[in-house]
Parts: C-alpha cells; sequence; structure tokens
C-alpha cells in the first residue's frame, strides 16, 4: 500500500539540473540586460525633454527595452519548465492505494510522455478503497434504472456477504451481447466499498430493485404459466385437483411474482403444468 505523494522512484536528475542551471544564468543574463536597457531609456527620456535626442533614437530606445522585456519573460517561462523537469525526476503516488505492477528495474533507460508516444510506463497504482463491477443489463432491464440508483452485489466465494453500491455509469448505447449477438445489451458499472475479503478479480452477481411491494401474495415464478394472453397459476382444490386460474401479474423478480388477483394466500399451486386440470376461472 501507498499514500498520496510518497515517493515511488527516482530519475537520474543530473541532465535535468543541468538544464535548470543553464536556464537560471540565461535569465540572470536578460535581468542585468533588461536593467541596463531600462537606465539608458530612463536617460534618454530625460535627454529628450532637453532636446538632445530625436524622436527616432527615442522610438529606438523604448523597442529595445520592449524586446529585452519580452527576452527576460522567456528565460522565466524556461527556468520554470526546467524546474518542473527536475521535480517530475522524483515520481510520487497521484493517489493512495497499492501497486498493481511494476514494469521497470534500477538502472533501466524511460522516456518521457510525449505528443507521438505514450512514454515508459512505470507502474500502476490502484485505488482499492472502491470496487467497481462491470456488468451488461439487457435492454429491458437498462430501460428501468438509472444513475445513482442502489443496487446489492453478492459474491459466490463469499456466500454471506451482501454490498450496497451504486450505478455510475451506464452507456447510452446498446451493443450486441457476445454470446447471443440478436440481444442488445447496455454496458453498466457498479461502484462499492472494498473490504470483508473483497479483492478484485473475483466473481460478483448484481441485483438492482427497480421497484417493491409488501404485504402482498406471490407464487413462484415458475408457477405462472402463459396461456395466449392470459396468465394462468393452477391451484390445486379440496378434492385434490388442479384448477387453472387467470391471474393478473404485477412485479416479478427472479423468484417471486406478485398475484394482483386470481389466487388468495394459502393456496396451493403447482410448479408444472398439470396433465389434468379444470377450465380457466376468475377469482
Amino acid at each position: 500500500m501507498v499514500k498520496k505523494d510518497q515517493v515511488l522512484a527516482e530519475l537520474d536528475p543530473v541532465l535535468a539540473k543541468a538544464d535548470a542551471d543553464e536556464a537560471g544564468r540565461t535569465l540572470q543574463l536578460q535581468k542585468f540586460t533588461l536593467e541596463k536597457i531600462t537606465r539608458d531609456l530612463r536617460r534618454s527620456e530625460a535627454l529628450q525633454a532637453k532636446g538632445f535626442v530625436s524622436e527616432r533614437e527615442m522610438l529606438d530606445a523604448k523597442t529595445a527595452y520592449e524586446v529585452a522585456k519580452l527576452q527576460s519573460e522567456i528565460a522565466q517561462s524556461r527556468l520554470d519548465k526546467a524546474s518542473e523537469n527536475v521535480r517530475k525526476t522524483v515520481i510520487r503516488a497521484p493517489h493512495d492505494g497499492q501497486v498493481s505492477d511494476c514494469t521497470i528495474l534500477e538502472g533501466q533507460i524511460v522516456i518521457g510522455a510525449q505528443s507521438i508516444n505514450s512514454g515508459t510506463l512505470i507502474m500502476t497504482i490502484s485505488d482499492t478503497s472502491l470496487l467497481r463491477v462491470d456488468v451488461n443489463l439487457n435492454e429491458f432491464a437498462a430501460t428501468r434504472v438509472e444513475i445513482g440508483k442502489d443496487a446489492t452485489v453478492t459474491f459466490d466465494s463469499i456466500p454471506s456477504l451482501r454490498k450496497v453500491g451504486k450505478i455510475n455509469f451506464m452507456t447510452p448505447f446498446g451493443t450486441a451481447d457476445l454470446k447471443v449477438p440478436d440481444l442488445r445489451v447496455f454496458p453498466t458499472q457498479v461502484s462499492f466499498s472494498s473490504g470483508d475479503g473483497v479483492r478484485p478479480g473475483i466473481s460478483a452477481n448484481v441485483t438492482v430493485t427497480v421497484d417493491s411491494v409488501k404485504g402482498c401474495t406471490a407464487v413462484p415464478v415458475s408457477a405462472v404459466f402463459i396461456d395466449g394472453a392470459d396468465r394462468l397459476v393452477y391451484v390445486r382444490n379440496a378434492d385434490g385437483e388442479w384448477d387453472a386460474h387467470k391471474v393478473k401479474v404485477g412485479l416479478s423478480d427472479a423468484g417471486w411474482s406478485q398475484i394482483k388477483e386470481g389466487v388468495a394466500p394459502g393456496d396451493v399451486v403447482s410448479l408444472i403444468r398439470p396433465a389434468a386440470v379444470r377450465p380457466p376461472s376468475v377469482r
């Protein structure tokens, strides 16, 4: 583990310091030059007031002053850049985290990032205080969730652990599912706090509750059968036979379906379609 601003590596500063020293001397020279030209300008202004300096000579003196001033500013900028390069020879951690990859050895030559290349990757610092699960939501689920909504994260390797996370990203564009190309999915990210034995890379399951209801009648989803435009639940009657009841289904999840009409609390329902049933009825 490393802390923010902790020193991770040091590059050989000899060349960077030499450039900074040269830039410092150049700046000092430009300052001396500017001071001299400033004195000359003041002297020319005094002589012009007495009529001893022409308008052209005065204009040349002012131009020389502006050029010297600009050169001094350029020298200061070069010194600032050189000093920044010296500072960059000490590589510090940008944030708290864990070194997840180190690609350099002592004495290895590295190059800085430029417009034509990405430079040498020194190491990777992973912020493990907040973990992320990447999931693909199908097009039906994607229309019912939004960024900022709570999600529950569970883990196959830690069955008793449940983490509360939040959806912090969902792409606005659907892509083809790799396993079922005809299915459109929306890549989504769920973030949650680390700890409790959770490590990056383990498998996770995400559950998002889009709505909920309490005190309702519910049956297992496998007890609801489709018959054309109707939804049927097979209920055992007093004679031990099965009656087909037309039902009105409310909310559903992976395990249960809310029944608004058609089944009463305490009814025994079938999880398979019975071989012999009475015609559908409405309760």
